[in-house]
Formats: C-alpha cells, sequence, structure tokens
C-alpha cells in the first residue's frame, strides 16, 4: 500500500507563508489583542488552505484551557416546534462567532456535569433552568462561562418560568377584549409538559383577577376527541358567553375538534385560543389563535455575549437572562 503522506502542521504553514510559527497561531485562533495585518493574515490563511491544515483540536483544547465548544442545554419540556423556535437562532450565533455548537437534552444534571468533565466547553448556554450550585458545579467541571435562559435564585425554589406565566395572561387579555363573560382553562390531564400548563394557568388567574372575572374554570383533560367532547357539552348553558384557553396547540386543535362533532362553531360557541403557534394552528378549520414568545432578540444577545467573552471583556454572566422577551405575541385567527 502507498504510503500515506503526513498530516500538515503549523510550522509547515508558517514556511509556506514565510511568517513564524506564533504568527500563523495568532491568525488561525484568531487572538485577541495581536496586530496583525490584512495582508499576512491573508497570506496565512491561503498557505493553510493550501496545504490543507486542520488544526490538532485536542492540542488546541490542551493550550487554552478548554475546547471551542458551546454547549446547548435544552430543557426537555420543550419539544418540538417550541424548542426549534429558541435552538435555532442560539445555534446561528454560536456559529457566527467561529465556535462549534454542540446540543444536550437535559437528563440529569450528574449527567451534564460528566458531559462538560469530557467536553472542557468554552462555554454552556441553558435553554433550563439551572440552581446557583449547578452553575458553580459546571465551572468547577470545566465550563469557562455559563449562561441561562433564566435561573432559581434558591436551590430549594421552583423555577418561576416568567415567560410562560405571561402567555397564560396575554391569553386572557386577548379574551377579555371579546367580551366572554367566562374562562375556561384547558390543560393536559398527563403530559411531560404539565408544569409549564400549570404556570400558564396561574398566569390565567391572575390576569382573571386584574380583568375583573371570575376565576377560570380549570379542566384537565385527556388530549382525546370524545373525552373532550364529552367536557365541552357540559358547558352547553355558556355557549356564546365563554371564552376557551388551552395550556397548547395540540389541546386547543383538540377542541376545535370536538366543538366541531358537537356542531359548535368558534369562536360564536366558545372562543378558543391556544399557545405556541405551532405550525399546524394555521392550517385547523377555523384557523387556531394562538399566543407565544417570540424570543426576537435571542441571537444578538447570545453573539454579544459571546464576543465579550472571546474577547476577555466577558465577566460571569450565570444570572444572565438569555434573551428571553417576557412580553409574549398573539397571533389572532379565526377562532377567537
Amino acid at each position: 500500500m502507498p504510503r500515506q503522506s503526513r498530516r500538515p502542521t503549523a510550522g509547515d504553514v508558517a514556511r509556506l507563508s514565510g511568517v513564524s510559527s506564533a504568527t500563523v497561531s495568532y491568525v488561525l485562533n484568531k487572538s485577541p489583542g495581536q496586530k496583525i495585518s490584512a495582508a499576512t493574515t491573508d497570506r496565512v490563511l491561503r498557505a493553510a488552505e493550501q496545504l490543507g491544515y486542520v488544526p490538532n483540536a485536542a492540542a488546541g483544547t490542551l493550550r487554552r484551557g478548554h475546547s471551542r465548544v458551546v454547549l446547548v442545554v435544552i430543557d426537555t419540556l420543550n419539544v418540538g416546534h417550541t424548542n426549534a423556535r429558541s435552538l435555532e437562532p442560539l445555534l446561528d450565533a454560536v456559529a457566527s462567532c467561529g465556535l462549534t455548537a454542540l446540543t444536550y437534552s437535559l437528563v440529569s444534571e450528574e449527567d451534564l456535569l460528566g458531559v462538560v468533565r469530557t467536553l472542557q466547553p468554552f462555554a454552556v448556554a441553558a435553554l433550563s433552568f439551572t440552581t446557583a450550585a449547578m452553575r458553580q458545579s459546571l465551572r468547577a467541571a470545566g465550563a469557562q462561562h455559563v449562561i441561562g435562559l433564566n435561573t432559581a435564585e434558591d436551590d430549594n425554589l421552583e423555577p418561576k418560568r416568567p415567560g410562560e406565566a405571561e402567555i397564560g395572561r396575554t391569553q386572557i387579555r386577548h379574551l377579555a377584549q371579546r367580551g366572554p363573560t367566562r374562562i375556561v382553562y384547558v390543560l393536559p390531564a398527563t403530559s411531560p409538559r404539565l408544569p409549564i400548563a400549570q404556570v400558564r394557568l396561574r398566569g390565567a388567574q391572575e390576569e382573571c383577577v386584574r380583568q375583573g372575572l371570575r376565576a377560570p374554570l380549570a379542566l384537565s383533560l385527556p388530549l382525546d376527541r370524545h373525552a373532550i367532547a364529552e367536557a365541552l357539552s357540559s358547558l352547553e348553558s355558556l355557549r356564546g358567553t365563554t371564552g376557551v384557553a388551552t395550556a397548547d396547540d395540540r389541546m386547543g386543535i383538540a377542541v376545535l375538534g370536538a366543538m366541531a362533532d358537537l356542531g359548535w362553531s368558534a369562536p360564536d360557541d366558545l372562543a378558543v385560543v391556544g399557545a405556541d403557534n405551532f405550525v399546524e394552528s394555521e392550517f385547523v378549520t377555523p384557523p387556531l389563535t394562538s399566543v407565544y414568545l417570540p424570543l426576537a432578540n435571542l441571537r444578538a444577545v447570545t453573539v454579544e455575549w459571546l464576543n465579550k467573552t472571546l474577547s476577555g471583556d466577558g465577566q460571569s454572566t450565570d444570572h444572565a437572562l438569555l434573551g428571553w422577551d417576557a412580553a409574549a405575541e398573539c397571533v389572532v385567527r379565526r377562532s377567537s
């Protein structure tokens, strides 16, 4: 078999480009604070491309004390379209800063610490809730920087999820504008996302008080068309005066289907508003009104934070709010 040529080194790039190995390192690692001309930078990059030089990731990790990986921790309660809405701009932000993003679905804190010890990531960006003690453990395990969507200030506190409560409040504000005198809030009877649904219900309860409405009638129902139709039939006397808010769009779509089975229409018999603005919500009959958190500034906030940390200007930002806009938006469609 023919002998394979050896892997090109940084020294080879230095010789071909006519600069020192240190200059090659500064250019290829985008080291801050180095005054290197554009012409020299271009010469080094062209030489590296010509030789097919690929930096040794393991050596770079040892030299820097961390990899160029940003570990993005996903909250397992946010799935599908909801997760994609927050994940896509975050991954784009990481890539635009010349870093590599790896996603991790949070199984347990101990498992996460094991991943961090192995990867030695430049940063952990948590789209999940972590306590102050956990953030400290992440840094001790090897994460240079830690940032989160939101955090509990006490290890014994449940995450407050302010954005989720705002979704519930916005649902009620929208329905109140439509004139219903009674509110029904439909939650899933069983679901991994039940903690989120319960926070949204609490937000709805708070807003009913502000609007001078009676406390919402909370119905915990299975995601079953016939069971939902049976539950709705008990609201016969409330038709025309009632608004229904659902904990997510799947339940909202199920409510519309059950209403059709009863011969009811939205919004005439019941005004219905869902949550999370799933793509499918636009294609049911009638299209489902939905409330969601747009996370409009997530990419910009992440880029700013990463650039600061890369330049050495960043500070510990484990209490920072990572682009979570507490202002929810209501996409109004014909169901309400």
